[in-house]
Order: C-alpha cells, then structure tokens, then sequence
C-alpha cells in the first residue's frame, strides 16, 4: 500500500505538466498567423452554413469572420442542409477586410412520382 501512495505524486506531477504544455489553446494549422492582418468576412442568409477553405473543414459557420488569414485565393464552400452548395474562388488581400455574403438557394421541390 505505502508503495502505490510514493508513485501517486509524481505521475500526477507529470500529468499535470504534460495538460499545461500540450498546447490547449486552439490552434489552425492551416492558417497560421501572418505579419499583416487579412479579414474575411462570410455571412450567409439563412446563417448556418458550414465553411470549407480549400476543401477543408473549417469547424466554423456562418455568420463567421477569420482574422489574420493570409492573402490569397482560396476555394470557398458553403454546405447547409436543404440547400445548394455553394462553391467559389474567393480572393483576400493583404491588409484588407473581404467580405463575402451569399444568398443560399433552396433545392427545388421535386413532386412525388406517380
């Protein structure tokens, strides 16, 4: 018993240590911070959508703004449910806010066959 208690410190010293230096602030690899900031501004009606850079998932929707992205062009997707996809080559630019706002359209209702 007295064995187990001498091991108990220093394994929750080290898990402490370990969660604090894991790095628990949220990180975006895929946008790094730059020296310049770069806005971009996504608003969608209705609101909701979820956002894709580049075909990935940005686990972001709308309305959104990313801040401090780096200029350059990018392929944005927008995906709500019972809407069409929404898919365009956006441009940021350095030092500047673009804002984008889309109209999403609703799939067509399809009568049943009969």
């Amino acid at each position: 018993m007295i064995r187990k208690k001498k091991y108990l410190f220093p394994f929750m010293l080290i898990t402490v240590i370990l969660l604090i230096f894991s790095g628990c602030h949220p990180h975006h690899p895929a946008y790094p911070p730059g020296d310049t900031l770069s806005y971009l501004k996504i608003t969608t009606t209705p609101p909701g959508a979820s956002i894709y850079l580049d075909s990935n998932f940005t686990r972001h929707t709308t309305p959104y703004t990313f801040v401090d992205i780096p200029a350059g062009s990018y392929l944005l997707t927008l995906v709500l449910s019972k809407y069409v996809h929404y898919n365009a080559i956006i441009r940021v630019e350095d030092k500047q806010i673009t804002e984008v706002n889309i109209d999403l359209i609703p799939y067509p209702l399809v009568p049943p066959l009969k």
